[in-house]
């Protein structure tokens, strides 16, 4: 991965927009530059507008990345160009506030990724999924990131000098290891809770308090006695409650059958006191087939009157729309003139209007250009006084500049022989660096050569109790052994040889054998139940069919009756019909001549005429109704039988399908109790129940004592796995214990290797010591200054001081001759400007006077012509009267058009309702003497009295329903009446008691109290007992949790002795080192090309020290704190590098920045670290140095450097001497 530019605006104090392209020169001729400039001038920026824009965070803000957008301004953004695989990305972060205001609210931020070559955006449109796509493509998240681009090598340094506690603080800071010191902890805290989980279910099955087997056995057969004393007083209940129930049957009947005798009286009663609505009911009926001749005439006097009513109207309106016409013809002539008028007034105005509007636009333009004039000449007037005091200025300033000049000249003169006072001082501070050093160093090794030999003699102590310890395990684990063998032979010659297994098989079989038993028990009380049933309804279905067969032969016998009375019903009722006849011919037979033709059928016989059968019609109508209430009586006895059949039909039914039900549930109890009855028992069998109970009570017994043996076995093993554990853990420790002795050996010979190999240093570093404070006083001799160790930082300080002073003399008169150069450059453009400003100035005042005095002219003549009226208001005035009047005209034109059409619309109306009248008045004359003629005909008197006879339809509604109502509830009731009786003697000839409800309903009242009272008791035993059940499975269920638990709890402590510690060192630790072995692979690699003197080694006791190998002396092994100041920082950035290369993976990584650790370096040490980068820089690689060092101005020669202006905001120049 490569970054090729960074392009950002408003972040931090880089206001404004910037752009860096690391692709093009002077970058891509030198690969090696500085970003310098002050503290807080925004060097650290440009790192953060690179990881801003490619993941959305910054190292200094990674929750509230919003904050890197500069003070009061409104919006911001990164964008980075940058190459994976030869192909170019561009990515961009942006962060608004809404509407634009710096003080509105800031908006969600966005991010965008595209292609260079073509712009296609790629990873979606949300944030995420750009962040995703990123990190896809480069092969790094952000923090591997940040620590293979951003090389923290100051974090190295520390590191090297940092306590053990210190040290793994930093390792995992730069690492980013912090997830084993979580994962050590969890597992810790993990192993706590599953602990906390075992003992609360051990407390939990102790509270578990069952009952034992003899207590359990007593209230089962007190819960048996109970459900025997229960089934005889529940048969007596039975009894008494059946008789209660028959008496009060009886009464319920005798009382129905008064209540029917008086509601059938009642409805008599009112059938005769209706008998007049029945009537007028006959009489409507008769009338009725009037009816549609009658409606037809009031229809069509209907008409009459509306087609009346309408022409009255008509006539009524014609007066008004004759005057209505008038007064539009007048309205239509006055709008006419109106129009005319205007018309003429708008010709008059428009060529004077045309002028003023000609003049108002000159006018226009000439303020134009008199206010364009105006700002030019006022701004002129501003520059050339600005110019004035410009050079005012300057003159001062150059006056200053040269003064200041004269004087540097002649102190530099003076003081000439400093001039290589920097050499001599960057010499004296690295002899005083490597002194100081090496008097470190020897401190060091004196201290670690006591240690060395503390730690020896205290691993020898510790040895010798690990061996005691060894020899106190090893006698444990024998009498372990021991006990675990005890346990296991009195396990297999208990318990009649059976092992755990067979006894548990046997025990799982139990409950299903005792539930078959129960299940046959059950099924046995079922099939003699089920007998008894059956026998009773055999018993009921003989008589009801006995009873059915009775009855069907008097219903054939009634059948027939019935049958034959409807026959004499239609005979007679031919003969009504014919009578009827007859006797309508009556007036015609009397004129009937004898031997003459009849005119009707033309028979020339008529034995009718004499007038023989004038009473016959009355005879024959008398014997027809008394037939119908005889066919009436037969229907009702009839429909009777019918029902009473019918009902003992359904019940035999019923009862022979509860019979087929009984038989079949019988046959299904047999085979239910057949299949798998290994005993053969036969359910027909008499005491088959009370064998049951017996088989049953014995099983259970046996289930008890087969659950005792187990649980005594199981006991036994889990008190053998308990000590089987123990023994495990016993032999761990043992194990321990012997790699703790091979451990603390190793130690011991490896301090007293260190031992001798820390004497040989100490030697070494006395002889550097007396080198370096001769080369010492040889530089200071010069200086007439004698050297004392103690006074070094004051002789250091005072020659920085003397050598500052005068670089700073030095560098000042070079920028001052520089300056005055510029100054006096500044000053003739300032003259000059200032005299070309002053005759432009005139010019400007000259046009502006001009332009004024045009425009006054042009404002009088307007005046003068039109005074101040807007022309375009006056012209609309004219343009809408003239509309609106035009308006009126064609409203008035419309409104006499409307009014004529009215006029000759009622006209029209008026004619053709006279002619509809006088044909309605026609017909309604026609029909009424048509039906006048008809209802005399049959009788009746006139139209009036025809109508009288009419009843309205809720009436004629009322008496029809009542009628039925009185007729079929006076059937019912007889009905009813008659089935009461024979029910009331069916019941009494059961004679279930010769006792009173009064004596029955003590005697039911004290069997309920007894029955109740033995079920609150059996209630009692039931819950004693059930609980019982609850528990006892709430015990195996703990138990069984208990076996499962511990294995967990097992598991994770096993796991917590290797890795867990509350804090989360000890696996934080392992983990570390095995990273910081890595480290110190790649590290190496890089330190190599370095130089080849030093090697990395990591510390083999200690897990996170490092020693560092010298091979320019023999390959000795010393601590990193003998390293001086130039050799520290190539090994601390080497491990920076070799972190990169780590966090890297498998991404080539061609863009590095090193954001620390030049600003404690000498001269000489950075001369070192910048060769370093140099050779680094020659792998391909573009390197960033970031720091506010000022001799790195010096060394290398692509900068960028960033400048602090006014207001707070700093800004970003790129200068190379080599392009210069």
């Amino acid at each position: 991965m490569k970054i090729l530019s960074v392009k950002f605006q408003n972040l931090n104090s880089l206001k404004g927009v910037h752009e860096i392209r690391f692709d093009t020169p002077p970058f891509t001729e030198i690969g090696l530059f500085a970003i310098t400039g002050p503290t807080g001038a925004g060097k650290t920026t440009i790192l953060d507008a690179i990881t801003v824009a490619l993941y959305g965070k910054v190292h200094r803000h990674e929750s509230d990345v919003e904050e890197i957008m500069s003070r009061h301004t409104a919006e911001s953004y990164s964008e980075v160009e940058f190459e994976v695989n030869e192909k170019a990305y561009r990515a961009k972060w942006s962060l608004k506030r809404s509407r634009g205001n710096v003080n509105g609210k800031i908006q969600p931020e966005k991010m965008e990724l595209s292609e260079v070559a073509t712009g296609t955006f790629l990873g979606g449109h949300t944030v995420g999924s750009v962040k995703q796509e990123i990190k896809e493509l480069c092969g790094l998240d952000y923090n591997q990131f940040i620590r293979s681009v951003i090389l923290c090598q100051g974090d190295f340094t520390m590191f090297l000098k940092a306590s053990d506690n210190e040290r793994s603080e930093l390792l995992e800071k730069v690492t980013d290891t912090g997830i084993y010191t979580k994962i050590s902890i969890f597992v810790f805290e993990k192993q706590k809770e599953e602990n906390n989980k075992l003992n609360n279910l051990r407390l939990q099955l102790e509270g578990v308090d069952l009952l034992t087997e003899d207590e359990r056995n007593i209230h089962l057969e007190h819960l048996e006695e109970q459900r025997k004393s229960e089934t005889t007083f529940k048969t007596e209940q039975a009894s008494l409650t059946e008789k209660i129930n028959w008496l009060r049957s009886i009464a319920k009947l005798e009382t129905e059958k008064v209540q029917y005798n008086t509601e059938l009286a009642e409805k008599t009663t009112l059938q005769t006191a209706h008998q007049p609505d029945f009537e007028r009911l006959r009489q409507h009926e008769k009338a009725v087939s009037f009816k549609p001749a009658l409606v037809e005439i009031e229809g069509i006097t209907s008409q009459v009157d509306k087609t009346t009513l309408a022409l009255t109207t008509q006539q009524g309106l014609l007066p008004a729309y004759k005057t209505a016409v008038q007064t539009a013809t007048e309205n239509l002539s006055a709008a006419e003139l109106s129009v005319t008028n205007t018309q003429s007034d708008l010709s008059v105005l428009e060529p004077v209007l045309e002028k003023v509007l000609t003049l108002d636009a000159n006018i226009r333009h000439t303020t134009q250009q008199e206010e364009k004039y105006n700002i030019q000449y006022q701004r002129l007037v501003t520059i050339v006084n600005d110019l004035h005091t410009d050079k005012e200025q300057n003159d001062d300033k150059l006056q200053q500049m040269q003064s200041r000049t004269q004087t540097l000249d002649a102190w530099l003169v003076a003081h000439q022989q400093d001039i290589t006072l920097e050499k001599q001082l960057i010499a004296l501070k690295q002899y005083h660096k490597e002194l100081s050093d090496t008097l470190q160093a020897i401190t060091s090794t004196n201290t670690e050569l006591a240690e060395f030999q503390k730690n020896k003699t205290k691993g020898q102590s510790l040895l010798a109790e690990v061996e005691k310890n060894i020899i106190k395990f090893q006698g444990e684990i024998d009498k372990k052994e021991i006990q675990i063998n005890q346990l296991n032979k009195g396990l297999i010659s208990g318990f009649s040889g059976k092992t755990l297994e067979e006894l548990e098989q046997t025990a799982s079989q139990l409950p299903a054998e005792i539930n078959n038993f129960e299940n046959k028990y059950r099924l046995s009380i079922a099939f003699n139940n089920n007998k008894t049933q059956r026998k009773t309804l055999e018993e009921s279905i003989t008589g009801l069919e006995n009873n059915y067969t009775e009855k069907q032969t008097a219903f054939a016998l009634l059948s027939t009756q019935k049958s034959d009375a409807e026959t004499q019903l239609s005979d007679l009722r031919q003969l009504v019909e014919l009578e009827q006849r007859i006797q309508k011919y009556e007036a015609d037979r009397l004129q009937l001549k004898p031997e003459q033709p009849c005119p009707l059928c033309g028979a020339i016989h008529h034995p009718y005429a004499e007038g023989n059968y004038t009473n016959k019609l009355s005879e024959a109508e008398e014997r027809r109704n008394k037939q119908q209430q005889h066919v009436l009586s037969l229907t009702e006895q009839y429909n009777k039988n019918n029902i009473e059949l019918n009902t003992l039909q359904v019940k035999i039914q019923t009862n022979k399908e509860e019979l087929v039900k009984l038989v079949t549930a019988s046959q299904e109890t047999i085979n239910e109790f057949n299949h798998n009855n290994p005993d053969q028992l036969n359910i027909t069998n008499p005491t088959l129940t009370t064998d049951l109970i017996q088989i049953i009570q014995a099983r259970k017994q046996y289930q008890t004592t087969l659950q005792a043996d187990i649980l005594k076995i199981r006991e036994t093993k889990q008190l053998i796995r308990d000590e089987q554990d123990n023994l495990a853990t016993l032999m761990q420790s043992f194990a321990t214990e012997q790699g703790t002795k091979a451990r603390y050996q190793e130690r011991i010979d490896a301090l007293s290797e260190s031992i001798e190999r820390s004497t040989f240093q100490l030697h070494q570093q006395s002889s550097k010591q007396t080198t370096l404070t001769e080369n010492i006083t040889t530089l200071l001799s010069p200086y007439q200054i004698n050297f004392e160790f103690s006074q070094i930082n004051t002789i250091e300080t005072a020659l920085s001081q003397r050598w500052e002073k005068y670089n700073q003399s030095a560098k000042e008169q070079q920028q001052l001759k520089l300056d005055l150069i510029q100054a006096e450059n500044m000053l003739s453009n300032i003259t000059h400007s200032l005299a070309e400003k002053i005759t432009e100035q005139a010019a400007r005042e000259n046009e502006w006077k001009q332009e004024a005095e045009k425009l006054k002219k042009l404002k009088d003549e307007r005046f003068a012509l039109f005074a101040d009226k807007d022309p375009g208001k006056e012209r609309t005035i004219l343009n809408t009267t003239l509309q609106n009047n035009r308006d009126k005209k064609d409203k008035a034109q419309q409104t006499l058009q409307t009014e004529r059409e009215k006029l000759n619309i009622t006209a029209e109306k008026i004619a053709q309702l006279s002619k509809d009248l006088e044909s309605y008045q026609s017909t309604q004359q026609e029909l009424t003497n048509k039906l006048s003629a008809n209802l005399s005909k049959q009788g009746f008197d006139s139209i009036p009295a025809l109508k009288a006879l009419f009843l309205d339809e809720n009436e004629h509604a009322g008496i029809t329903k009542l009628e039925k109502e009185i007729t079929s509830r006076i059937a019912l009731l007889q009905q009813l009446l008659t089935n009461t009786e024979a029910a009331r003697e069916k019941e009494l000839a059961k004679a279930l008691t010769t006792e009173d409800e009064t004596a029955l309903t003590p005697q039911l009242e004290t069997t309920n109290i007894a029955i109740n009272e033995l079920n609150q008791q059996i209630g009692k035993l039931k819950q004693i007992l059930d609980k019982d059940d609850e528990l006892r499975k709430k015990s195996a269920e703990i138990t069984a949790q208990l076996d499962i638990q511990k294995k967990e709890f097992n598991r994770w402590l096993q796991l917590s002795n290797l890795i867990g510690s509350a804090d989360g060192k000890k696996f934080r630790r392992f983990a570390q080192g095995l990273t910081l072995a890595r480290l110190t692979d790649l590290a190496n690699r890089h330190l190599n090309k370095f130089s080849d003197r030093y090697t990395i080694l990591k510390s083999n006791e200690n897990d996170l020290e490092l020693l560092i190998v010298d091979g320019y002396q023999a390959d000795v092994i010393r601590p990193m704190t003998t390293l001086s100041g130039g050799e520290s920082f190539l090994v601390s950035l080497a491990l920076a590098l070799g972190l990169s290369d780590l966090a890297s993976h498998k991404v080539q990584i061609n863009s590095l920045f090193i954001d620390e650790g030049f600003g404690t370096l000498d001269a000489d040490t950075l001369d070192i670290a910048i060769s370093a980068l140099e050779n680094l820089q020659a792998n391909g690689k573009t390197i960033g140095v970031i720091s506010h060092v000022e001799a790195l101005k010096e060394r290398i020669v692509t900068q960028i450097q960033l400048s602090k202006q006014a207001g707070g905001w700093s800004d970003i120049k790129i200068i190379s001497r080599t392009a210069n």
